[in-house]
Parts: C-alpha cells; structure tokens; sequence
C-alpha cells in the first residue's frame, strides 16, 4: 500500500487530484486492483489508473505492486455539456410547469408518455399521474364524436407537424374544445423517436365563432329581405325615371324637327323597347278610313313585317270610327276570349296578333292615324300607365304632325311666291289663314332682318299687344340684352342657306321673362339672293319649368337613395369583413344605422307611390261624417313626441264641427300640415289648430310661429320636391312630397289648400271641405 501511496503522491505533485479510488478483483493472477481516477487541476485531464497488486506466496497482508495501467483523456467539452444540459433542463421545466396550455412529451417507441404539464389538470380536470400510469385515459377524455377521427389522424400525420382540433369531456360532463400541435422528434437515421406537443383550451374561441356564425347568418337573411325590397321600390323607380325619360327626349324631338318620318320612326322604336312589346306601328288614315302603314318597329323572332300593309276596310267598323273620333283607346287583351267581329278577329289572326291597344291620333278634330301596339306571342293585360303614355306621345305627335303640315305648306307656299307675284299673294293669304290659328307663333322677316308678320301667338310670346308693335324692330327691344349678341349670327346663317335654331329670352312689359324657341327658314329668289326668312316660335318656359323639376325630382331622388345606401353599404361592409366578429356591441349598432337607413328609404318610395296614386285617383276616398276635434287631437297625438323634442307647444282650439271626409287622409293632411309647423319653429313658440265653419265649406288652420315664407313661394311649395330652402330636405328631414300629398288628398274631397305667411312671424296653411249637399249626408 504504500507503494500507492508514493504514486498517488507523484500524480498530485504532478497537479492531479484525485477523484475516486476503487479496489476491484482482478482473475488470479493479481489479487488486487486499484482504480483511481485522477484530474489535472485547471486543464480538464481526467486520467485513469489501474493499479494491479498481489500478496506474496502464501502470505496475507502486504501487497506488492505487480502492474500499473494509466489512460489519459480530455473531457472539458462533455462535462460543460453536462452544465449546458442541466441548466436547459431546469429553464424547460420552469417554462413547462408555469405556461397555461398543456406541454407534452410522448415516446413514440415504447409509446410511453414521458412528460405533461401541470396545466392538464386545469383543462382536463383529471389527475396527470393517472397519464404515466394509464395514458389511455387521455383517450377516454376524447369526446364520443371525435374519437376515431382524431386517433386515426395521429398515426397518420404523426411523422409531420400536425394540427388537429377535438372535444374532450370532463369527469363533471362538461365539453372543452382543444386545439393540439404536434412536432416529431427524429434521430440521425430519420427514425421518429419522441413527439413533442402543445395542448390549448380554444372553448371560447369555438362558443364565439358559433355565436358569430349565427349572428352573420341572420345578418344574411335580413339583408336578402332588405335588398329584395329595395331591388323593388328601385325597379318600380327606374321604370317611371324612364318613362320619364324617353317622354321627355320624344317631346323634345318632336318639338325641335319638323321632320315628320323621323319623328314616327323614332316613335314606334322607342315605344317598342320601353314596352318590350313585340310590334308597335303607326297608321295613317285618310278621309275614307283606307290608309297604310307609315311607321313600323317589330322583334323579328316574334312575328312578321307589315310595313305599308293597307288595312281592310272591314278592320275599322263604323263603331269603332266613332269612338276613335272621340279619342278613346282599344284594348284588347286575348284574341282568343275576346267577343269581337269574326271578320275582324281573321284579320288580326292573318297578321299574328294576340293582343292589342289602339290609341287614335286627333288632329283639327279629325283621326289622322293609329298608334298601335301588338303582343303576338301570348296574351297581355295592358297596363294603365301604358294606356297614358300612349296618350300623351299620340298629343305630341298631333302637334308634330301639325308643325310639319304647317312648314310643308309654308315652304310650298313661299317656294311659289319666287316664281310669281301672284302666287307670292295667295300663299301669303293661304300662310295668313292658316298661322292665325297655329298653336305655335309664326313669323316672316325680310332680308333685313325687319318683321313684316306675326301670328297671335308669336305676338303673345314676344309680349306684344298688338300686330304693329311686333313689326319692323320692334321685336328686337323686347329680347333679353344678354342675348341681342346671337342676333348677328342668326342673320349671317340665313344668308348661307341654312336652318336655324336659337333660343332667346323675351322682357315683357310686366317684367316677366319667356323663354322662346325659333326655327327659322331662309328664302331665296331664283337669282340666289335672300328675300325673306319664315320662323316658328315656340314658348318653351312651361318646358324648361317641368325639365327643370324633372332634373331636381332626380337630383333629389338620387340623393336620399344614395345617402342611405351609402350608410347601409358601409355597416355591411365593416360586418361582411369579419372587423367587428370580435365586437358584438358594435356590429349591433351598424345593424341598428343600415336598419335605420332602410326604414328611411321606404318611407321615400312610400311617399312616391302614395302621391302616384291619389294624383291617379287610384286612391277610394272613403267619406263619413267625422268629429273635426279628435281629428285634430288624433293628428297632435301622433306628433307629441316631435314637439317635445323641439320644445314645441301644440295648441287645439276645441270645436263641436262634424265633417264629411275620409278621417284617415284628413289626418295624414293634418299630420303633415303640423309636423311641417314644428319643424320650421323656434324652440318655445306654439303651433295653434283650429276649425272654422264658412257657409258652404269647412276650414281648417294650422297656425305656427316660425320663419315664414317668401310670397313667390307660397304656391310652388305645394308642388312636388318643393321647398322654400334647397338645403331643408338635408336639414330637417323629410322627402318634399307632403304638401304635394296633402294638395291631392284635399282636391279629392272637392276642397282648396292654400297658405299666408309674413316673414320672421310665422304661416298659417289653411284647406277647405266642402258641406255636403243633403242626398250626400
């Protein structure tokens, strides 16, 4: 022993110390073996000793060293390995013991699990020792319903990184949903050998995705609901902007051409598409009712062209002639149920008519012609409003058909005075004759541009009381002065030959200002010079007031459908985006705007149609004798809160009037009457309604206190969109259309409605009904 001693002295001079020393038997033939682990002190040396001793022959106790072994190896990088590792472990099992999902380990091969987090028993609400024990009790966890799929799937994706969403059930019977990653573990060989997940409690997450799920599918319906009914009001609107539409542009081209086969071929074309009808034509009769077809637009797949077709006598009876002398329309809607003539129904059969509406042309008292339209495919019910089109194109074209009778006959007229100065004086007689009575005005100029004849109506739109005054220059004191500059131009024009169009403003003595459409036509001698110019004149104020209307009934309409659209589009927008899945509070409230919105919209087509059919008079007045007082009481009801809002009084005059009206419409009149008063008043004023008893009528008053209204608008602001201020309708609500409303109701119980105003003191509106005679009461 002291021999080891002496060495293990040696090996710590040599700066070894010494790390363990074990005494192990070694065969026969050394008794004893020492091994002795030594390290270098700073230099990570670790060097094993094998030590080999043996006792004498025979002897026991002392031993004597037979053999020494020494190993030297380097093991600095293994043992900071070693630190590297234990210090990883612990952070993991920090991080592993405090997160709130659940961390897991599995070993794939001994399909053991290795390690689970505290966090399983907060989720699972079982015991992780049972895991270790039993792992198959994470398999009775899974819901009933999810099982198979999610066991199948493990073993399916476990080689790759997968996801996988599943229910579990809880020992108390509650259902947890669980969204669990998995990440495989694999050796150097591509063996899997471990995998690592992470288990999370996405419960809420799934009842909110439901939640949300519900709330976007009733969000859905509704808005289906919603957008059925406005894709209707819109049609409904559409069709009248374009009725509207080609009315106006027809009008217009029949006022501005003097081109008679255009015109009716421009008809009939528009006709047909507006209709969508499958044949519409004009036909021109003649004195013997024997005529042609001088107009025709068909679809060509429908049915067969008739174009200068002459109609056999049989297809105009004699009472039938009568009746289109007196303007009156035929409609026929199914040839086959319809009791007819056979002759008559043969003939429509030859040319494949089904149904039929026949609308006469009248003009000097006389059926010019026939505007036709014909369903050949099936039957068809004929709509009112395309029985009112249809008169009123037939009106346009009368005065179409007049205006270029008038300019063929001038122009003949005038061509003949060139030649002759007789034949000058009978067409200028005949001109005379005819002019006189011509709806439009008439004029004649020399070369001078000096008028030498008017007709009565161009001096009534010059505001001339007389022929003298419109002769010579006269003409030209009473045109607009911003105007007088297009006068050169004019004249200039006539001299190279051609036709023009100007339109000019006319100062009447009153101070009133017409608007003036002249056409005018140069005349020239057989040497080419310029002898005179002939015009027409037409007074386009009326027109350019109604365009003018038509264009704010579009502006306007356009506006409060764009407004709330606008909004509508943009709540839905926010909600169909998936922005405010998070924010049930705040998708309620764009709910709550695109509801609104919406509301608003069908009170604005509401209001349209309504005004549509009473001025119709599709709207049955229902008359009864009613107690004007709770009329009044039952209108302010309606209306309490309005005034409240805007600390608005509203005093009733008690009265013990009977009235005989249709109480409904009488407090709708009455309704938007007041709430017209408490809008335009000041806070703390007084809206007084009363009723009066006048010797042949009923009146009533609705008195307020606010700004007042101009006179020249005391009579426009019954009309349609109509309004004292362009900015009211944005300001205080409302479409425009409740005077206009109240204005029909009233002339539909044979009564007035009129208004008297003093600015900055406030209106009163008044509107009368009549006492009904006795066999009424």
């Amino acid at each position: 022993m002291s021999q080891f001693r002496h060495l293990l002295k040696a090996c710590g001079e040599a700066g070894f110390r010494k790390d363990s020393e074990r005494l192990t038997p070694c065969g026969k033939a050394v008794d004893k073996v020492f091994n002795v682990s030594l390290t270098k002190r700073g230099s990570g040396v670790d060097r094993r000793d094998f030590l080999g001793a043996r006792h004498p022959r025979g002897r026991q106790g002392r031993l004597t060293m037979v053999k020494c072994l020494l190993i030297d190896k380097d093991i600095t990088e293994r043992k900071r390995t070693e630190i590297v590792l234990k210090q990883s472990e612990e952070r993991f099992r920090q991080i592993a013991e405090n997160i709130q999902d659940v961390f897991w380990v599995l070993d794939f091969v001994k399909q053991q699990l290795i390690y689970i987090s505290p966090a399983y028993e907060r989720i699972w609400q079982r015991k992780r020792e049972n895991l270790y024990v039993a792992p198959t009790e994470w398999i009775d966890s899974l819901h009933p319903d999810d099982k198979e799929r999610v066991l199948a799937t493990f073993y399916e994706k476990v080689h790759q990184e997968f996801e996988r969403e599943y229910r579990i059930v809880r020992p108390d019977g509650t259902v947890r949903w669980i969204r669990d990653r998995g990440f495989p573990v694999k050796d150097e060989f591509g063996q899997l050998q471990r995998v690592i997940g992470i288990g999370q409690d996405i419960t809420e997450r799934k009842l909110a995705q439901q939640q949300l799920q519900q709330l976007n599918e009733e969000l859905e319906l509704r808005v289906k609901q919603r957008t059925l009914e406005l894709e209707r009001s819109q049609a409904i609107l559409q069709q009248q902007v374009e009725r509207e539409r080609v009315m106006t542009r027809l009008t217009q081209e029949i006022r501005q051409s003097l081109n008679l086969t255009r015109i009716l071929n421009n008809v009939v074309v528009e006709v047909q598409k507006l209709l969508a009808t499958d044949r519409v034509i004009i036909y021109q009769i003649q004195s013997d009712w024997t005529g042609h077809i001088v107009a025709e637009a068909i679809v060509k797949e429908e049915c067969s062209r008739i174009l200068n077709q002459i109609f056999p006598e049989e297809a105009f009876p004699e009472k039938c002639r009568q009746r289109y002398l007196q303007g009156e329309v035929y409609i026929l809607c199914d040839l086959n149920k319809a009791q007819i003539i056979s002759c008559v129904a043969d003939f429509l059969a030859e040319i494949q008519v089904r149904a039929e509406l026949v609308v006469p042309i009248i003009q000097k008292q006389t059926v010019w012609g026939l505007l036709i339209v014909h369903q050949c495919s099936e039957p068809r019910e004929w709509q009112t409003w395309e029985i009112d089109l249809l008169k009123q194109l037939t009106s346009q074209m009368a005065i179409a058909i007049q205006q270029s009778e008038l300019y063929e006959q001038l122009k003949q007229e005038l061509q003949e005075r060139q030649r002759t100065e007789a034949a000058l004086r009978q067409g200028e007689t005949l001109f005379r004759s005819l002019s006189e009575f011509a709806p439009v005005g008439i004029y004649l100029c020399d070369s001078q541009g000096k008028n030498i004849y008017t007709n009565p109506c161009c001096q009534t739109i010059y505001g001339c009381h007389s022929l003298e005054e419109s002769l010579g220059y006269g003409w030209l004191e009473l045109v607009h002065p911003e105007d007088l500059q297009v006068i050169p131009q004019w004249f200039t024009l006539l001299k190279t030959n051609q036709e023009v169009k100007v339109e000019l403003r006319f100062i009447h003595k009153d101070g009133t200002i017409r608007y003036c459409r002249v056409k005018s036509v140069p005349i020239f001698s057989e040497l080419g010079e310029q002898i005179t110019h002939v015009g027409i004149a037409e007074d386009i104020t009326e027109s350019l007031v109604i365009e003018k209307m038509k264009n704010e009934f579009i502006s306007i309409v356009s506006h409060e459908l764009k407004t709330p659209l606008t909004s509508i589009h943009g709540s839905l927008g926010l909600l169909a985006a998936g922005v405010l899945k998070n924010q049930p509070d705040t998708a309620q409230q764009m709910l709550d705007i695109a509801a609104s919105d919406t509301e608003r919209l069908v009170r604005l087509v509401n209001d349209i149609l309504d005004l549509e059919r009473l001025e119709a008079n599709k709207v049955t007045i229902l008359k009864q004798w009613c107690d004007a007082d709770q009329l009044m009481r039952q209108a302010v009801k309606t209306l309490h809160s309005l005034a409240a809002e805007g600390n608005i009084k509203l005093l009733i005059l008690p009265t013990s009037v009977q009235v005989w009206a249709d109480s409904d419409r009488i407090i709708q009149t009455l309704v938007n009457l007041v709430s017209n008063a408490i809008k335009f008043s000041l806070p703390k004023t007084t809206v007084r309604l009363s009723v009066e008893v006048l010797p042949d009528h009923v009146l009533f008053k609705v008195q307020d206190q606010g700004r007042g209204i101009p006179n020249d608008k005391l009579q426009t602001i019954f009309g349609r969109f109509q309004q004292v201020d362009a900015s009211d309708s944005r300001q205080k609500g409302g479409t425009g259309l409740g005077l206009a409303i109240c204005r029909s109701i009233v002339q539909q119980h044979g009564g007035r409605i009129y208004a008297e105003s003093m600015l900055g003191k406030g209106s009163v509106f008044y509107f009368t009904l009549p006492q009904p005679l006795q066999s009424e009461g």
